[in-house]
């Protein structure tokens, strides 16, 4: 009596084991499946933002990759510019050197023989004015018996209004100081040349300094190419993973719902035994032999 009890209580235990084997199992083939679905929809819209952003970051290295492009055509435009200039103002400070020379030398100079030798220009002035109207004013009448009387003059008007001694003068006034003044320009075109050359050394430098600039900017495009390559296989191999993505999930489901099915296929003989135990049936027979 108290075997078959120990008989029907193992028997319950093992049916009532058996069973929540079963409805654990189906229980995680439901909540699996649906866990398996809910993981492949999250993968597939983070494996989507994933493949735009590296979309837009190609396209953002792309852009960049033109701009710095554009940027180093402009800066060499620049640079050739400038060295450009630098060798206008280098070929200029010869021309500063002759205009220094002849404002504040030779001009000059010239200018003080005028002024020397305007005493005597202004004599030989007077004297030619007063020739010049003499023969202006120089006139002979001869008279004719019944007729007019016969004029001979030279046909010359001379009456200027200014004398050409007193315009000599004024011009002499005017030129008065002239040489000197002109003499010290020569500090002021001595400071041009310097500025010159600074701005010449100035321009020089910075064509150096823009060219090298370019020559670092023109480094960086093919880094940024093997960059946007790098990029682009990634998204490739990220666009391939999305795309298997749903029959990598669906074999994933198969295969679990396999083990869950196998699980649940195991609980079938436990049950029969745990059957046959709670009724006895195992225990009768063992009497019977």
């Amino acid at each position: 009596m108290n075997a078959k009890r120990v008989s029907r209580l193992m028997g319950s235990i093992w049916i009532i084991t058996s069973l929540l084997w079963a409805t654990l199992s189906v229980l995680g083939l439901i909540y699996g499946l649906r866990w398996l679905e809910n993981m492949r929809s999250g993968l597939e819209e983070n494996l989507g933002l994933v493949v735009d952003s590296l979309g837009s970051v190609e396209g953002i290295i792309v852009e960049t990759s033109n701009v710095i492009t554009a940027t180093y055509q402009s800066l060499q435009t620049v640079s050739t510019s400038t060295g450009d200039a630098s060798d206008t103002v280098t070929d200029m400070r010869p021309l500063i050197w002759k205009t220094t020379q002849v404002v504040t030398g030779d001009v000059p100079t010239a200018l003080d023989g005028v002024q020397d030798s305007m005493p005597s220009l202004i004599e030989t002035a007077k004297t030619v004015d007063q020739t010049l109207t003499w023969i202006a004013d120089f006139k002979i009448v001869i008279p004719i018996p019944f007729a007019p009387d016969y004029v001979f003059d030279f046909g010359f008007s001379y009456a200027p209004e200014i004398p050409l001694d007193q315009a000599l003068e004024v011009m002499s006034g005017n030129l008065e100081g002239v040489p000197d003044d002109l003499r010290s320009m020569e500090s002021d075109l001595d400071t041009l040349d310097a500025n010159m050359s600074v701005i010449r050394d100035d321009l020089a430098q910075l064509s150096e300094n823009i060219t090298s600039l370019n020559e670092q900017i023109a480094a960086i495009n093919p880094r940024l190419d093997e960059f946007a390559q790098n990029i682009s296989a990634i998204e490739i191999s990220f666009s391939e993973m999305q795309e298997t993505l749903p029959n990598s999930f669906l074999t994933a489901k198969r295969i679990f719902s396999g083990i869950m099915g196998l699980l649940l296929l195991t609980q079938i003989p436990s049950l029969y035994w745990g059957w046959v135990m709670m009724n006895g049936n195992l225990l009768s027979e063992q009497e019977k032999s």
